[in-house]
């Protein structure tokens, strides 16, 4: 997006002429221009962006020297994404309610009708359709990150996320400042068969954690997905096999071994608070204040933006645990005060029955307080079980 109005005029840019611009590129024409300006070398195109991404400020990318060394080596089709999985869904203007579709004609959709017409298609035609409508917010505010990370948090929780990849695809440079922003992308990657991309960029998001979060048990909770995916790579005979067995074993998440849960909160906005609570079976909380939950611990309490927090029970007494965030402080420079989150709830972590689930909520203003899920914990003879609380939500079990 561009700056101010005279910027559309210098470079002769009228929203309102939208539709006669499509109308003037057929659509066959604009596809084969984009096919055409592929690098004929996707490998050395990616590590000419590596080697650009070194000094880029707010970036500056490290990784490890054994996958410096491997990734000349790897065949050139692990750098080229098949074309399928780099586009989301165009929503269809006809299938949306008239208000929205009235909204999207006048380039200004609201974001609150979008995410309940959204949540409305995931009930009738699925996850994928659902993302499918969320789109029409990046379409009507291209290049804005936050946007595209509002949809791709949704995509994560419903399911979706080889679509929350195609969501954050158009700022992927962006995303390796962040550590929340990379991860996500990370997970999106994984989910599209993009092996390479999805190492490069959970190994950011352990990298940029770093720079603004104390301590390693905000890197081991990140971990948690990234060992998830190293260990998936280990399994088979691809080529980053070796690698991914050896940086597997040390990539650490003992901070959470053995958990029978651990929850993650990560949020969209700088310099704000949000807050994760627990309350267990017998009433006790946990949160940053302190833990009263018998065998339970609040780890991480990130108070400038973007977190993670995470909570982490061992030894766990069966019973229902509610799981709730609370929009504890606002930056002061934001008009917007609304906050994007999304809570992954990790049961069994490292054990037989591990499973994951992501919820994205929206946290409207400070001092706003949301339940998002009830973990029913159950004796070690039966599996657990989670009541989402409103919002999206998806289960994955991990095998």
């Amino acid at each position: 997006m561009l700056e101010t109005e005279e910027d559309y005029q210098r470079y002769g840019i009228v929203p309102a002429r939208d539709a006669e611009f499509v109308r003037e590129r057929p659509a066959a024409e604009v596809v084969a221009r984009g096919l055409a300006a592929r690098p004929s070398d996707p490998r050395a195109a990616f590590l000419d962006e590596l080697e650009r991404l070194r000094d880029a400020p707010g970036i500056e990318l490290r990784l490890d020297p054994r996958l410096e060394v491997l990734l000349p080596a790897l065949p050139i089709d692990m750098f080229q994404a098949p074309d399928s999985t780099r586009a989301l869904p165009a929503h269809l203007g006809s299938d949306l309610s008239q208000q929205l579709a009235a909204q999207l004609r006048g380039g200004a959709p609201d974001f609150r009708l979008v995410n309940l017409e959204a949540v409305s298609h995931a009930r009738a035609h699925g996850a994928a359709d659902a993302v499918r409508v969320l789109s029409s917010l990046i379409e009507a505010k291209p290049g804005d990150t936050r946007v595209a990370v509002d949809v791709a948090y949704s995509a994560l929780a419903w399911g979706e996320p080889a679509l929350a990849a195609s969501a954050l695809e158009p700022s992927a440079r962006a995303l390796l400042g962040r550590a929340h922003l990379a991860h996500a992308y990370a997970l999106g990657l994984a989910a599209q068969g993009r092996d390479v991309e999805a190492i490069v960029y959970f190994e950011a998001a352990q990298q940029r954690l770093g720079a603004y979060v104390e301590g390693v048990e905000a890197r081991e909770l990140l971990a948690l997905d990234y060992r998830r995916f190293l260990e998936t790579l280990a399994s088979g005979d691809g080529p980053l096999r070796v690698f991914a067995e050896r940086r597997a074993a040390e990539t650490s998440y003992s901070s959470y071994q053995g958990a029978a849960l651990v929850v993650a909160l990560q949020w969209t906005t700088p310099g704000t608070d949000v807050d994760l609570m627990i309350t267990g079976p017998d009433g006790a909380t946990c949160d940053y204040r302190g833990c009263a939950i018998s065998g339970a611990r609040m780890g991480l309490d990130a108070t400038e933006g973007y977190g993670p927090e995470g909570f982490a029970l061992h030894d766990a007494a069966p019973g229902e645990y509610r799981i709730s965030t609370r929009y504890f402080s606002g930056a002061r420079h934001r008009d917007d005060e609304a906050a994007r989150a999304l809570v992954t709830i990790y049961r069994d972590v490292g054990g037989p029955r591990a499973a994951v689930e992501r919820h994205a909520l929206t946290l409207e203003r400070v001092g706003a307080l949301a339940d998002v899920a009830t973990v029913n914990i159950s004796p070690t003879s039966a599996p657990s079980e989670t009541a989402a609380a409103g919002g999206e939500t998806a289960l994955e079990v991990v095998r």
